[in-house]
């Protein structure tokens, strides 16, 4: 369909009722009026293909718009699943498939897009849920980005650099690292 046909088609105007010749806006219907619900509109859109001229019929149905919006909630529902439990099977990847409203974008510091994909967005989520939803993901990454440790000798190992705070405090309860001002070994500091 030629862009000027489409735009036709898609324009909320020069719709009418079944058995009348009143021209409607559909942008302006009371779809919570029970007649109107249940009424499909319709438009004709003529149409130049190649030699042949043909008429599109362009019908519109407040019933058929709720009943595609509630199936539409639920698929972006599944889809926050999917996001929230990124560990879960999926059943198949077909038109109706949750999985198409989830688009990742890999950006860099400076809010540049970047080569590399990495799902900072679900990873940061679940950080926040393990240490008990008390810290935003800005407070989080802010820490994240703040605990530094410094080398003293590759035979000493790491010392915490960084200040103690109830985050930190939290963070090392959730993945068992409590260095509380000691020296670390580098296989301890790397989890090995």
């Amino acid at each position: 369909m030629r862009g000027e046909d489409r735009q036709t088609a898609l324009n909320p105007k020069q719709f009418r009722r079944p058995g009348s010749d009143k021209i409607i806006d559909i942008s302006t219907l009371d779809e919570s009026d029970p007649d109107i619900y249940e009424t499909v509109f319709y438009k004709e859109v003529p149409v130049v293909n190649g030699n042949m001229d043909e008429t599109l019929i362009v019908t519109y149905s407040p019933k058929y718009k709720a009943y595609q919006k509630r199936i539409r909630g639920q698929q972006i529902s599944r889809a926050v699943i999917m996001i929230e439990q990124p560990g879960r099977k999926r059943r198949s990847q077909n038109q109706n498939d949750p999985a198409r409203f989830i688009k990742s974008t890999a950006i860099t510091e400076t809010g540049e897009v970047a080569g590399k994909n990495i799902y900072d967005l679900l990873v940061y989520r679940l950080l926040e849920k393990k240490i008990g939803n008390k810290y935003t993901c800005n407070e989080i990454l802010h820490t994240l980005r703040s605990m530094q440790v410094t080398l003293l000798s590759k035979e000493s190992g790491y010392i915490p650099s960084y200040k103690r705070t109830a985050l930190t405090d939290d963070l090392h309860k959730a993945f068992g690292f409590l260095p509380k001002r000691k020296q670390l070994q580098p296989s301890l500091l790397l989890g090995l």
